[in-house]
């Protein structure tokens, strides 16, 4: 299953791809949310629709009018607004305090 963010009428919106088409996850379920976060949100409930959805696409269920071509359409980062950003410094620090609390050199 391949999750998009495309941009739609100025929002980010939520979709599947399949066989180079993109179908709106709230349009194809009412259940399934239209944006990352919603879905990233309520994850444990969204994960097992969606990949019922995406298996009846696949299988031919809806059809390719229900879509829109993924080269006609801007795309989003995966997730166009995360809730933190990490970088590899505080991971750094972790490994060297974890090393240090062992008396470990530092690799």
């Amino acid at each position: 299953m391949k999750l998009v963010s495309y941009l739609k009428d100025g929002h980010d919106q939520l979709a599947f791809l399949v066989n180079e088409y993109l179908y709106d996850c709230d349009v194809l379920h009412p259940d399934l949310p239209s944006s990352m976060s919603m879905f990233l949100h309520y994850w444990e409930d969204m994960f097992p629709i969606a990949q019922k959805v995406n298996a009846a696409i696949e299988a031919g269920n809806f059809s390719k009018d229900r879509g829109r071509n993924v080269n006609e359409l801007q795309l989003l980062a995966p997730v166009p607004f995360p809730t933190s950003c990490r970088d590899g410094y505080a991971f750094r620090q972790h490994v060297a305090a974890a090393r240090r609390n062992r008396k470990v050199d530092m690799i």
